[in-house]
């Protein structure tokens, strides 16, 4: 918490670099396009992420990115996350129960 509110940017952050983590865990350079990925940006310019006027991630866009894995778990910390597309990648699992 900061001041007493949730810091939904370490949440996002760390549900994010999970996910960039599982999804490079082959080849750290497959993806076509991860600018903004793992820096101090906001995550909100990250590639692929798509934000609500208070940063709050609500959907992420990496169809055809050459991403492969598993979707992990703590994507389900990203709780107005509205949109998922990974379309047209090697994701070998489905999507876990704690997502949806």
């Amino acid at each position: 918490k900061r001041g007493g509110e949730i810091n939904f940017d370490l949440f996002q952050r760390y549900a994010l670099a999970t996910c960039f983590i599982s999804w490079t865990r082959t080849d750290p350079y497959q993806w076509k396009n991860k600018e903004g990925w793992l820096t101090e940006d906001s995550v909100c310019s990250w590639f692929g992420n798509i934000c609500d006027s208070n940063g709050i991630v609500i959907s992420i866009a990496l169809g055809d990115n050459r991403i492969s894995g598993t979707i992990p778990t703590q994507l389900s910390l990203l709780s107005q996350l509205s949109s998922l597309d990974l379309t047209s990648n090697a994701i070998t699992a489905s999507i876990p129960t704690e997502i949806g």
